[in-house]
């Protein structure tokens, strides 16, 4: 049996409006970056492969989620 686990709960928005100042989706994206902090911090993006793994669970490209780290290492680096 495959399992999926469910990170993002679906949201929906009035249509016409601009998903950038969709409220729900920053905050899915605040979630994924603690996702993605979450998964670095336990090292699992030491092992091959890992990046497909995560896009894929959160349901985003792999370059998303090499923004996302760059956004976490820039954080890092701000304190």
């Amino acid at each position: 049996m495959d399992r999926k686990v469910a990170f993002i709960r679906p949201c929906s928005r009035p249509a016409g409006q601009p998903a950038s100042q969709d409220i729900c989706a920053q905050g899915q994206k605040r979630h994924k970056i603690a996702v993605v902090n979450d998964l670095k911090d336990r090292g699992l993006f030491m092992l091959k492969e890992s990046v497909e793994m995560a896009a894929q669970a959160l349901q985003v490209t792999r370059f998303t989620i090499y923004n996302y780290l760059n956004e976490l290492g820039n954080e890092e680096r701000d304190r």
